[in-house]
């Protein structure tokens, strides 16, 4: 199996997904569709919205970024997926590294569309319709992003590997650092009685 391959098998055993998820999809397709247009405008109204996250849009480029949103969104409906799918999702996501986009905004995003498909849903379809075509929408999008997350954390862990070893430190230097790291923070987080009252 594959880097990807290993990620994608832990995070369906995470999250529940199951490749029967796109055919849930993929059966109200021209529905699901229609909500296009609404979903881009309201998710780049909500990304510019915030200041920070909008530093990483180049100036008038939002028209190209919502076509390349819009073609995220329409895979969703088209079907089972193999591996390069996934290995595509490993793509963007090293694009949004390239970007500087932090999961800070990845995730706030992610979660902010899972909430518009939601409501959509349950506005359109009777309940137990909304239901299986919400479970199988938060899955497989929650796959991307759980995805998408872990290339940080991998690029992240790989480049300073390689960069340590080029200047002849130790792993385990590198390993000791950041357990007195995490030490110091959990001291400077640590809540009060009141908090976990």
């Amino acid at each position: 199996m594959t880097l990807v391959g290993d990620y994608i098998t832990t995070a369906s055993q995470l999250t529940g997904y199951r490749p029967e998820d796109w055919d849930i999809l993929e059966s109200e397709a021209e529905r699901l569709r229609a909500w296009r247009p609404e979903i881009i405008q309201a998710f780049y109204d909500q990304l510019t919205a915030c200041p920070e996250a909008a530093s990483v849009l180049e100036e008038g480029e939002r028209p190209k970024l919502e076509r390349t949103l819009a073609h995220w969104y329409d895979q969703m409906f088209t079907g089972r997926k193999d591996e390069d799918y996934w290995k595509y999702q490993w793509y963007v996501a090293l694009m949004h590294i390239k970007r500087k986009t932090r999961n800070l905004y990845m995730l706030g995003m992610m979660n902010y569309v899972q909430q518009i498909f939601v409501r959509k849903c349950f506005e359109t379809f009777e309940p137990a319709k909304a239901q299986e075509l919400t479970g199988a929408f938060l899955r497989v999008s929650g796959v991307i992003a759980t995805l998408i997350a872990e290339c940080y954390d991998e690029v992240l862990e790989s480049s300073t590997r390689e960069g340590l070893a080029k200047v002849g430190i130790n792993p385990a230097l590198l390993n000791r650092i950041k357990d007195l790291q995490i030490q110091r923070m959990l001291e400077e987080f640590k809540p009060s009685e009141a908090a976990t009252a």
